[in-house]
């Protein structure tokens, strides 16, 4: 015997949903499924403009290396150029 839905035992039984609330549910669980996929498609293409950016930083660093290395060959020439004038 139960009383407001709950057994003299201790035991607890569900509501019994109807149809209609049933198709809500599902309806509501497909809406999240599709959320979740758009989530999961954002953090993807997130994801890869990161590693986009990360390799476009790799290389912007390694450019500006080489334009010091050119500079201070420059610079040295230059030096070596007046040195020449004066001497």
């Amino acid at each position: 015997m139960s009383v407001g839905g709950v057994s003299l035992s201790g035991t607890q039984f569900a509501p019994v949903r109807s149809t209609g609330s049933n198709s809500r549910v599902d309806e509501a669980s497909r809406q999240v499924r599709l959320d979740q996929q758009k989530v999961d498609e954002r953090k993807a293409e997130t994801d890869r403009k990161a590693q986009t950016a990360a390799r476009a930083a790799a290389e912007l660093k390694d450019a500006k290396a080489e334009v010091a290395k050119d500079q201070a060959e420059l610079n040295a020439a230059k030096a070596e150029a007046k040195l020449d004038v004066y001497t």
